[in-house]
């Protein structure tokens, strides 16, 4: 049984491994008072381990109740699913805001969001819940991005523009200014969308 201190990662892949050094950052550079248990996973075996930390089961197990969770799935819709399926489940979700990113102090970040290090969230940006913003990525000012939406690395968002729900933005990606990008719409790499 783990304790409210303790932090779980769903998702035993690469980008679990990257959210397990976020937590560790933000331990170190910040003092915050919790631990990494380990992960879930539904492919790797209780017992073994990701990195430096066990895998404690899958999702499917007992959640422990005080703990806090964090989706390290990188791909909108398999994060979405899981955050539903945990939260029908009374999982407590942690927003991870790692201290080498820029946050404008007028921003609003939503519940389980990640932002990665050396990200860009300007003043008036609202992100949704479960978010995830990669390192070097820059969301400019009065943006928004809907719940379950991922930014990835050096992609930006000028200002005002909007993702829907569950968009992924690929790598360099360039959203233009007052862009606005459906539901599940997908974003090549290095794309440059702008506004009619």
């Amino acid at each position: 049984m783990t304790d409210p201190n303790h932090l779980i990662i769903v998702g035993a892949g690469g980008f679990g491994l990257e959210v397990a050094a976020y937590a560790e950052d933000i331990i170190r550079m910040r003092g915050v008072g919790f631990s990494i248990a380990g992960f879930l996973d539904d492919a790797k075996p209780r017992g073994s381990t990701h990195g430096a930390y066990p895998v404690l089961g899958n999702t499917e197990g007992e959640l422990a109740p005080d703990a806090l969770y964090v989706i390290a799935l990188g791909r909108p819709q398999p994060r979405r699913a899981m955050v539903e399926k945990l939260r029908g489940r009374g999982a407590k979700f942690a927003t991870l805001l790692h201290p080498a990113a820029y946050i404008g102090s007028t921003a609003t970040i939503g519940l389980g969001s990640i932002i990665a290090p050396f990200a860009s969230i300007g003043p008036q940006v609202i992100l949704g819940a479960q978010v995830v913003i990669n390192t070097h990525a820059s969301i400019a000012h009065d943006a928004q991005v809907g719940d379950c939406s991922v930014v990835a690395q050096h992609a930006a968002l000028d200002g005002f523009a909007e993702l829907d729900a569950n968009v992924f933005i690929g790598m360099h990606a360039v959203i233009g200014s007052r862009c606005k990008i459906a539901v599940n719409a997908v974003i090549a790499p290095g794309a440059i969308e702008m506004a009619a």
